[in-house]
This record gives C-alpha cells, structure tokens and sequence, in this order.
C-alpha cells in the first residue's frame, strides 16, 4: 500500500513538473487588442471577410498573433503587427500582398522571409 501512494505522488509531482515547464501561453483576444498594423492589413487585403477568432501566442517572452477569418484564411503577424504568414485554405491570395509580377501570385500560402544579416 505504501508502495503505491509513493508511486502515485511520483506520477503527480511529475506530471505537475512538465505542465509548469510549458513557456507557451496562448490565449484568445479581441480584434481591438491586435496591433494597428495587423488590423490594417487585414482591413486592406480582406475588407469583405469578418475575424472569426484571434489568438495571442507569448512564447519565450515575444508575442505573435494568429487570425482566422470566417473563411478560413490564417494569417500570423508578429509582435509589431507585421504580416508572416498568409493561408488562404480556399483561395488566391489577394492582389497587393505579393509585389504585381511575382512569380507566386497564383499560390494559396505565402510566408516572409526573416531579413537575412
């Protein structure tokens, strides 16, 4: 019997370890909570679709945001509201997110590149 309440706060102490070592915090917000940027962006490049929810990730103490729109159309940004990704599930990319001539304007998912140093 002993044997197995020991067991049993072993299996708890671990378990309780591995949840407060998890760093990512992510959680839902507001559409006014985004920065003015990302919500510039979407109002240029998606005026006629709504939000239907919006995550803020803190991973290792920087922020990134998560969008999805009601048509499925995922778009990350960063801390600053900057765009990094763009997934439009069901179809093209907007015009004007990809320079007029660039040989992706066709694709459904673009991400950005990180300035190369």
């Amino acid at each position: 019997m002993k044997r197995k309440i020991l067991m049993l706060m072993a299996l708890l102490a671990g378990a309780l370890a591995f949840h407060g070592c998890d760093d990512d915090d992510e959680k839902r917000i507001g559409y006014a909570d985004l920065p003015q940027t990302a919500r510039e962006f979407i109002g240029e490049h998606f005026p006629d679709r709504k939000v239907n929810h919006v995550e803020q990730d803190t991973d290792n103490g920087r922020k990134e945001y998560e969008v999805v729109l009601d048509n499925g159309t995922e778009l990350s940004f960063d801390a600053s509201g900057v765009w990094q990704s763009v997934d439009c599930k069901f179809s093209t990319l907007p015009e004007g997110i990809l320079p007029p001539g660039s040989p992706h304007t066709s694709r459904k998912t673009i991400r950005r590149r990180p300035p190369t140093r």
